[in-house]
C-alpha cells in the first residue's frame, strides 16, 4: 500500500489542488505536511486549514468514485486491520507533529474511502524533516511505501500503475519518473523504459519504508536543497538501486530559469534568492565531502565551481548572492564536523 505525501509551504492553492486530485486516485492514502502554518498568524492558519480540508474532501470523494468506476478492490480494509485506532476526526499529538486524520470510511454508508492526514508544523521545519514525518506516519499506519511530491508537482494518470509493473526489479531503493519542466518544452534525454541512475529528486519518487529505514532517513540539518541528493547517496550506500521509469511522467517546476550562452554552450541559471544560494552551496559541499567515496567527486567539484561562476556572470543581485554563497561554504565545514561527531557518537 502506498501513502502519497506532499510538503506544503505557502502554497499556490490551485496548483496544489491539481496536484492532490492527480495523485489521490492512484494511492491508498494521502498526507499533507504543512510547514510554517503559523507564519502569518492564526487567522491565516485557519483559512489555510479550511482550504486544505476542502481540497482533500473533494479529492477523496473523486478518488472513491474513480475506484468504483474502475472496479478496483480497495486495500484500505487491510490497513484498517493493522491500525485499529482510527477514529473520525482523531487528532494525535505525535512526536513528529500534530496529525489530523480523516476516517477512511463513511459511517453508516459502507463506502470505503482512501484516508487523508494533515501534519501541522507551526514553523518551517524544512523539507528533510517533512519527508521524515511522512515516512514515520507511513510506518505507524502500516503503509509499505511513500510517494513524495512537491506542492507544485503534478503526476500523470497511471504513474503509480507503471511503478507497480516494475516491482520485480533488482534491489529497488527508489523509483523515479521522467521529469518534465513546466518552463521548457523539450523532453529530457532518456534511453529505454527503465534506467538505473545515481540520484533522483524526491518529488515523484516512490520509496519503500524499509529502504528509508536502512538509509537512516533524510538528514534533517540540511533543511532544504541537496536533501534528495544526500538521500540518494544514502540509499545506494545501503545497497539499493535507483531507477528512472521513463514511461512515468511528472510535471514539475525546477525553478524559473533563464538560458544563456557560455562559449557557445547553452547553460541555465535559476535565479534563486540569496538564502537558497546559501543552502545550495552549504549542502552541496556537505554532500561532496560526506559521500565522496560513492559519487563522482571530480565531476561534482567542477559543477560546484561553475555554479559560483555562472551566478557571478549572469544573475541579478550577484553581490548579495555571492556573500550568501561564501557563508554557505564556510558553514558547510561546521555541518560536516557535526555529522562526523554524530557518527562517532553512534559507534
Amino acid at each position: 500500500m502506498i501513502l502519497a505525501g506532499i510538503t506544503v509551504y505557502h502554497p499556490d492553492l490551485e496548483r496544489l489542488r491539481e496536484n492532490i486530485q492527480a495523485v489521490f486516485p492512484q494511492v491508498e492514502g494521502l498526507v499533507l505536511v504543512v510547514n510554517g502554518l503559523m507564519d502569518d498568524g492564526e487567522e491565516s492558519a485557519r483559512s489555510l486549514r479550511e482550504n486544505l480540508r476542502g481540497m482533500l474532501e473533494d479529492a477523496q470523494e473523486k478518488a472513491c468514485h474513480s475506484r468504483e468506476k474502475d472496479g478496483k478492490v480497495s486495500s484500505i480494509e487491510e490497513r484498517r486491520k493493522k491500525d485499529s485506532s482510527i477514529e473520525a476526526g482523531k487528532v494525535d499529538d505525535a512526536c513528529f507533529g500534530q496529525v489530523q486524520e480523516k476516517d477512511p470510511q463513511e459511517r453508516g454508508q459502507g463506502r470505503e474511502k482512501p484516508p487523508y492526514y494533515i501534519i501541522e508544523n507551526s514553523k518551517n521545519e524544512g523539507v528533510a524533516k517533512a519527508l521524515n514525518q511522512m515516512f514515520h506516519l507511513a510506518e505507524e499506519k502500516g503503509f509499505d511505501s511513500v510517494l513524495a511530491l512537491d506542492q507544485d508537482s503534478v503526476c500523470e494518470p497511471g504513474l503509480v500503475a507503471r511503478y507497480k509493473e516494475l516491482e520485480g526489479l533488482d534491489k529497488i531503493g527508489m523509483l523515479s519518473p521522467l521529469i518534465l519542466d513546466r518552463n521548457y518544452s523539450q523532453v529530457p534525454p532518456h534511453r529505454g523504459e527503465v534506467e538505473e541512475i545515481d540520484t533522483c529528486i524526491t518529488s515523484g519518487a516512490l520509496c519503500p519504508v524499509p529502504v528509508w529505514q536502512a538509509a537512516g532517513g533524510f538528514y534533517e540539518p540540511l533543511f532544504i536543497d541537496y536533501v534528495d541528493y544526500d538521500f540518494s547517496a544514502r540509499v545506494r550506500e545501503a545497497g539499493y538501486k535507483i531507477y528512472r521509469v521513463n514511461g512515468a511522467r511528472l510535471l514539475h517546476e525546477l525553478g524559473r530559469g533563464e538560458n544563456h550562452r557560455f562559449f557557445g554552450k547553452r547553460i541555465t541559471v535559476l535565479n534563486h534568492p540569496p538564502m537558497r544560494k546559501y543552502y545550495t552551496v552549504r549542502n552541496w559541499k556537505f554532500y561532496m565531502q560526506v559521500h565522496k567515496d560513492s559519487i563522482d567527486y571530480g565531476y561534482e567539484k567542477k559543477k560546484y565551481a561553475f555554479y559560483f561562476l555562472k551566478t557571478l556572470l549572469y544573475e541579478k543581485g550577484r553581490g548579495e548572492k555571492w556573500k550568501a554563497m561564501r557563508k554557505g561554504s564556510r558553514d558547510a565545514e561546521k555541518l560536516i564536523e557535526d555529522f562526523d561527531r554524530q557518527g562517532k557518537a553512534e559507534k
